[in-house]
């Protein structure tokens, strides 16, 4: 029997879940609101991705994280039902 986190979308398909504002972070409470942001990423799913980017030159590093952000990140969205952003 398979778990249901092994049913969930991956990450490259989280887009696909057509998230309202609300749930994509664009808005989280902890985004930055500075004029000058560290990183260039509109909601939650693009700073998770230039977060994985830091560790892309390390295959076995990157799939493990890759693996537990998606797990996070549908955590935030479909238990918690609020954005990364807002943890």
């Amino acid at each position: 029997r398979q778990s249901s986190m092994s049913q969930l979308p991956r990450l490259e398909t989280l887009p696909e879940l057509l998230l309202s504002q609300d749930l994509s972070g664009e808005t989280g409470t902890n985004r930055c609101t500075d004029k000058k942001p560290l990183i260039q990423a509109k909601n939650d799913y693009e700073a998770t991705h230039a977060w994985l980017n830091e560790y892309a030159h390390k295959q076995t590093t990157y799939q493990a994280y890759r693996k537990e952000a998606e797990r996070l990140l549908l955590w935030c969205v479909l238990q918690a039902k609020k954005p990364l952003s807002r943890l």
